[in-house]
């Protein structure tokens, strides 16, 4: 069956407000009307391909070069409303609602992330202002609200500053071209758009690791939505990489896993957030952990409980009671409360100086990139208590380093080695030595260590004043001898 009233599309039309304007031509109820004429969901409808649709109602195709006609499907043979940067909602400019009593909804109005009519350069509603309910072409009329408010009696408003920072640190510039008839949002606004749901998510501590990142939900971001994330955006990139930072510490994921977006997608879409990603990465593998506070509000407190210590570390339990039994929080007060309840009470004097010594460490696997170990070597190297290192959870390997001493050991085996020439002799790596070495007898990594360093083992470079222990070598020989000396 086809419809009796066919109008041409007009230039720079949207798809679904095409689609709802031949509906209310003939009478029919919005978008429903038309998908249940043509048997099939409305959201089917809006990811059809115009072609195929338009064909079906005997309506003339528009032009090829003005239109956007067809709508890739995916490699499973299905379409999302998001993938396709589509939405079932829409935005609507008062100023042009009581111009034009037939309004005509532009593509770029239905696009996941525009906020300004590009006649009246005001900001777009996108929901009833009386009773808030959005703006969606599932309803019988986009300017009647339901509760018998009239979008035309709106006043017009300028776009408030928290967009404007949002689309300015999302790289969206606030004048854009008009799009072609039923073009749908970009990738760059689809990504943007996801992003922003995802940061949603983190603020209402609805974010979980195990939650899978799956593109759901129309390609729509609403204004009080921008709104709420704008602490993200406003001081940008300083903001954003204080709340990385918070969200890091509670949920102990890198911030691409935490938003769901690979780098390559991130610097492909969002070069801004990219960088910023980087740059918060960088800070965490190579400069002080960020913490998650600032400062230390219980200065005044004598004392410190063993949940704000874990806090302002990102340790866990086991590794703060390693910190207990060690020592290295002086006097600690241990109170039972319940039955199975203990208390720990530090000293904050003490607590303070213990924290500003672990945000001054780094991991192992950066300090092994420092100074040119292979992580297992360096490791291995903590496990004989060559050097020390400050457990940060349950694992043995969960340590954390304090650069100053490695990097000490590392100039002190480097001068060690003395400068020689190429042979035929066969060479294996200091780091290969090392781990054979923990394999052969763990008890005599530490004596390897000094045998390397008193020169009784002697290790070489071809490189005159060598930087890394990548270029420190020995020959098989002299090492296999020295291991039998010690069996």
């Amino acid at each position: 069956m086809k419809p009796l009233a066919r109008p041409a599309p007009a230039l720079h039309e949207s798809w679904p407000g095409y689609l709802d304007r031949v509906a209310h031509l003939n009478h029919l109820n919005g978008v429903q009307g038309i998908a249940d004429l043509l048997g099939v969901l409305p959201y089917r409808l809006l990811v059809s391909s115009p072609r195929i649709v338009l064909t079906q109602l005997g309506i003339s195709l528009p032009s090829i070069e003005s239109a956007v006609l067809d709508t890739p499907l995916q490699p499973d043979g299905r379409v999302y409303l998001a993938r396709a940067g589509r939405s079932i909602r829409t935005r609507i400019c008062p100023e042009c609602a009581r111009e034009n009593k037939n309004l005509m909804i532009p593509a770029e109005w239905d696009a996941a992330l525009t906020f300004k009519c590009h006649v009246h350069h005001v900001q777009l509603l996108d929901a009833c202002t009386a009773c808030g309910r959005a703006l969606s072409y599932e309803h019988s009329s986009l300017i009647f609200c339901s509760c018998g408010h009239s979008l035309r009696m709106e006043r017009a408003r300028k776009i408030s500053n928290e967009i404007e920072a949002v689309l300015s640190a999302l790289s969206f510039p606030p004048e854009r071209k008009l799009r072609l008839m039923f073009a749908p949002s970009t990738d760059h606004e689809v990504m943007a758009a996801w992003l922003i749901r995802r940061l949603l998510m983190i603020d209402a501590g609805l974010f979980h690791k195990r939650r899978a990142a799956r593109m759901k939900g129309d390609a729509f971001v609403t204004a009080s939505e921008i709104q709420a994330v704008s602490p993200w955006f406003i001081e940008w990139p300083n903001a954003f990489l204080a709340k990385l930072a918070e969200a890091n510490y509670a949920h102990k994921l890198s911030p691409t896993k935490m938003m769901g977006l690979g780098p390559s997608r991130l610097e492909k879409n969002l070069p801004e957030v990219s960088a910023a990603v980087i740059e918060f990465d960088s800070r965490r593998r190579h400069g002080k952990r960020p913490a998650k506070s600032s400062g230390f509000a219980l200065a005044r407190n004598p004392w410190m409980g063993l949940k704000q210590l874990m806090l302002q570390t990102g340790a866990s339990y086991h590794a703060a009671q390693t910190w207990i039994r060690s020592g290295w929080l002086g006097d600690v007060r241990v109170q039972q409360e319940s039955p199975g309840g203990t208390r720990y009470l530090i000293e904050t004097e003490s607590a303070v100086r213990f924290i500003k010594m672990v945000h001054r460490t780094s991991s192992v696997r950066t300090m092994a990139s420092d100074i040119g170990l292979e992580v297992t070597a360096l490791r291995c190297l903590i496990r004989a208590r060559v050097v020390q290192g400050i457990p940060c959870g349950l694992a043995q390997w969960n340590v954390r380093l304090a650069p100053a001493p490695v990097f000490k050991l590392a100039q002190t085996l480097l001068s060690a080695a003395v400068l020689g020439k190429p042979s035929n002799a066969e060479v294996i790596s200091l780091s290969t030595a090392i781990c054979r070495v923990r394999k052969h007898d763990p008890s005599v990594t530490a004596a390897f260590v000094a045998a390397v360093i008193s020169r009784e083992l002697r290790t070489r470079t071809f490189i005159p004043n060598p930087v890394s222990l990548e270029e420190v070598t020995l020959r098989v020989q002299d090492f296999v001898k020295w291991l039998r000396r010690r069996s």
